[in-house]
């Protein structure tokens, strides 16, 4: 891939995917991101999305991805993305034992990524 280009896509996708990935984290606080217990997290952009860190995170690989331009990242890239992909799926029903009725009402009308 042509170095401009490479630059142009990567780093824009690494710059928003690492901004959406710090703001995620920092509204639900270091122990919610844990997975400890902490309380249930429904403020910012967590009222339209139920997954923003696996959004920033996918969004950081591409960019990384894209701007380093390395065949050996590519397929760890691919598989890590598939793996922020299906994460979701245990960790809602996770999410409805640990917080029943109030998750699931808040899971019903939001969409899982975007």
């Amino acid at each position: 891939m042509n170095n401009k280009v490479r630059y142009y896509l990567g780093l824009p996708h690494f710059i928003l995917g690492t901004s959406i990935t710090c703001w995620a984290i920092a509204l639900m606080g270091a122990r919610n991101t844990l997975g400890i217990e902490n309380k249930f997290i429904i403020i910012g952009p967590y009222r339209y999305s139920l997954n923003l860190q696996y959004i920033g995170d996918i969004l950081i690989l591409m960019g990384s991805t894209l701007f380093i331009n390395s065949s050996m990242l590519f397929v760890p890239s691919i598989l890590a993305c598939i793996g922020f992909l299906l994460m979701p799926f245990p960790e809602e029903d996770w999410l409805k034992e640990r917080y029943g009725v109030e998750y699931i009402e808040y899971y019903n009308p939001i969409t899982r990524f975007i």
